[in-house]
């Protein structure tokens, strides 16, 4: 589907507006909830990072809406901005939901923003999806602070880490019945006009209202056992002890691009340039239901990239340069957010040499698509990936030592 000008058009101001007021908005493409973004154009430093201080990307996003096949915008969720964006589904599976929706806008539609998914199916028939609720808090307490949302509905109902799609938004569902779809904004109040909520008093209320209870408490480091064990590799690879501080970084981008994993390379695009970490911090346990461990979004991060590295017997050399590129994106994060109760980047190295597993993401909730950096379709996780495939593994590492990095065209057509 081409999108007509006029409304790129539209799109284009409402992006210019938010990323003006701080916060960060990308064009997305019409027919996936992918950033319409091409291959070498770096975007996940802004993540974290407010774009509104970047003219020349600021620029590269607003021509982007010369691209006939860019259909909607997406923001920042988590971090940067501050913004609190909020997911209830539960309202897709049951309308009677819709009570509790209206009364927020009723309510609070001045002071918060609120928007809708509504799509037509082939057939004619209306379908009612999720509802988005957006307000603003303080970065440093979203980043310092669990925020999770109790509940007992089978849908998602969180707040999001990552992108967030919103008004005037269109999309194109093609997988399952083919719908076009688009977002209605319902509160009078617009996204830079929310309030700003600082003590999460005004969040909690709305929490309540639509079925679930806030639990909020400082992250600590406290908890976090360290095995002595050793326990046996899947593939107990040698060859990685060749791997020096220049080839780590081929084999582990070699892999990558094997696998199609989006948003492996683009942690790794960003540590190897000691870009800030381009992920926020947050427990994984409370953005995904059902979760056993306590562990973070950077913790899953680091401990799978190591346990990759364990996995070839790589070299002292090739951990030390990855362990040290790490800290470095890891503390210039914390000059641009603010401090995290992250203390753990060495015991997660161990436990990965000594083949520890100690909790990582769950398949239809990967730490990558989470934090908005991956947004191929796909069925495993990184970390199942770094398991289950040792082809992979080997022409990644065999590769690597032959100085041969692979292509982004290569990647494409693995």
């Amino acid at each position: 589907m081409r999108v007509s000008a006029r409304f790129r058009d539209i799109l284009r101001k409402r992006c210019q507006s938010l990323i003006e007021s701080g916060i960060n908005c990308f064009p997305r493409w019409v027919n996936s909830k992918a950033p319409a973004f091409r291959k070498g154009e770096r975007y996940q430093k802004f993540m974290i990072q407010p774009l509104m201080d970047d003219e020349d990307f600021k620029n590269l996003v607003l021509k982007r809406f010369d691209d006939p096949r860019v259909g909607g915008i997406s923001i920042v969720s988590g971090g940067v901005g501050g913004v609190l964006g909020i997911d209830y589904d539960p309202i897709k599976v049951d309308q009677s939901l819709w009570e509790n929706a209206k009364k927020i806008i009723d309510e609070y539609g001045h002071i918060v923003y609120v928007d809708r998914r509504y799509g037509i199916s082939e057939k004619g028939r209306l379908l009612k999806h999720g509802v988005h609720i957006i307000l603003q808090s303080d970065k440093q307490f979203l980043t310092k602070h669990r925020i999770k949302i109790r509940h007992n509905f089978k849908a998602e109902f969180t707040v999001r880490r990552g992108l967030i799609t919103v008004y005037p938004s269109v999309y194109i569902v093609t997988k399952g019945e083919p719908q076009f779809s688009v977002y209605l904004k319902l509160s009078s109040a617009d996204i830079p006009d929310v309030v700003y909520d600082e003590r999460t008093e005004i969040l909690r209320e709305i929490i309540e209202i639509l079925g679930g209870s806030l639990q909020i408490a400082p992250i600590t480091t406290g908890g976090y056992v360290v095995s002595d064990e050793i326990k046996e590799p899947w593939h107990g690879f040698q060859d990685g002890r060749f791997l020096d501080s220049k080839s780590v970084w081929t084999f582990l981008k070699n892999f990558a691009k094997i696998e199609r994993c989006e948003g492996l390379l683009r942690i790794l695009e960003s540590l190897e340039k000691r870009d800030a970490f381009p992920m926020t911090y947050f427990i994984y346990s409370d953005v995904v239901p059902n979760v056993d461990h306590p562990r973070s979004s950077w913790t899953i991060v680091e401990n799978t990239m190591f346990r990759l590295l364990a996995e070839v017997g790589a070299s002292e050399e090739a951990f030390r340069e990855i362990r040290d590129a790490f800290k470095e994106s890891e503390d210039k994060y914390r000059k641009v957010i603010g401090d995290v109760a992250h203390e753990t980047l060495d015991q997660n190295m161990e436990q990965a040499r000594r083949f520890n597993e100690h909790g990582h993401d769950k398949v239809g909730a990967c730490i990558f698509k989470l934090a908005g950096l991956c947004y191929r379709y796909c069925t495993t996780t990184c970390w199942l990936k770094v398991k289950s495939s040792r082809d992979s593994i080997i022409k990644a590492l065999h590769l690597a030592l032959k100085g041969i990095e692979l292509s982004d065209e290569a990647e494409d057509n693995a």
